[in-house]
């Protein structure tokens, strides 16, 4: 057996580098020039997008800081009997005045449902909420809202003022509108939009309102407050006597005890006589007659007419 072959055999140089093919191969390297297309290609590519993304922000930026072309300029109103369709047009042209990041806050991209209920109810206290708002191309935005409903109106300085179920102050008034005047004792500051901080307060008024025809035959002449943050509330009757109430106490139970009071212990012969009846504590019921001794009975009496 034969351990080294031909095929092993190792050529001499003039015939490995001397053929025709490896002559041919080298001419060819000898000539080849490296070709730029391929990156000037890349370069030419990459300044184009690059122009193009700078023209694409400069018609962003036109659209959203100068141009109107989105800015929404027309509304149509639902839901609506307190606030007028104008009223929400003036709110929507006023907000426009103000910019956020440099776009004005009426453009068609800002104005959501969530933005558009707190710029109105901000703006206009009567709109509690903005149920709907529907975005009609780029010019036109169709809402529908919810109006607050007046429970009472307070006096103070001699000005009125419109206040919600809620305790929120809607708007100044010079009409009573068919509700109960509360009038405010103290001159404490009242501004259109604020918020009555004692949420008791408001209800426990508008429930003891509506119950007492029921209780008490004599109707109510007015209401009064010692402060707009009070616990207590004061109602006179049309009989010029008046009765106190604690806010934080059940109405039912406070006018129950009135109503016991006023058929046991006073007659209706002695009513002219009666200056107030004080509820407010929950053991005792006092009560006053003009230019003689207050006298009190045990407010638990009130439980006998449940």
């Amino acid at each position: 057996m034969k351990i080294f072959s031909k095929h092993r055999r190792k050529l001499e140089p003039h015939r490995r580098f001397g053929g025709r093919e490896f002559r041919s191969r080298l001419r060819q390297a000898q000539n080849y020039k490296r070709s730029l297309a391929p990156v000037r290609y890349f370069l030419f590519r990459f300044r184009f997008l690059k122009w193009l993304l700078i023209v694409l922000a400069l018609i962003i930026v036109y659209y959203l800081v100068v141009s109107s072309r989105f800015v929404i300029t027309e509304v149509a109103v639902a839901g609506n009997s307190q606030v007028t369709q104008g009223q929400i047009q003036q709110a929507l042209e006023a907000i426009g005045n103000n910019r956020l990041l440099l776009v004005k806050k009426n453009h068609y991209l800002l104005l959501t449902r969530g933005r558009v209920n707190k710029m109105l109810t901000n703006a206009l206290p009567e709109i509690q909420e903005v149920v709907k708002s529907d975005r009609i191309g780029f010019r036109r935005i169709e809402i529908e809202i919810k109006e607050r409903v007046p429970g009472f109106v307070l006096a103070v300085k001699d000005r009125k003022f419109l206040v919600d179920e809620s305790g929120t102050v809607i708007r100044e008034t010079v009409e009573n509108h068919g509700l109960p005047e509360v009038a405010l004792q103290t001159e404490e500051d009242v501004v259109v939009g604020e918020y009555l901080s004692n949420t008791k307060l408001t209800a426990f008024i508008l429930s003891m309102h509506k119950s007492w025809p029921s209780k008490i035959a004599t109707r109510v002449n007015s209401i009064k407050l010692t402060s707009k943050y009070a616990n207590e509330v004061q109602f006179i009757s049309a009989e010029e006597w008046s009765a106190f109430f604690d806010v934080n106490r059940s109405v039912y139970s406070q006018l129950s005890g009135l109503s016991m009071l006023l058929s046991k212990q006073i007659p209706a012969k002695d009513r002219a006589r009666l200056a107030y009846v004080d509820m407010r504590s929950e053991k005792w019921v006092y009560y006053c007659f003009k230019s003689t001794p207050c006298a009190q009975i045990p407010a638990a009496a009130e439980g006998e007419q449940k």
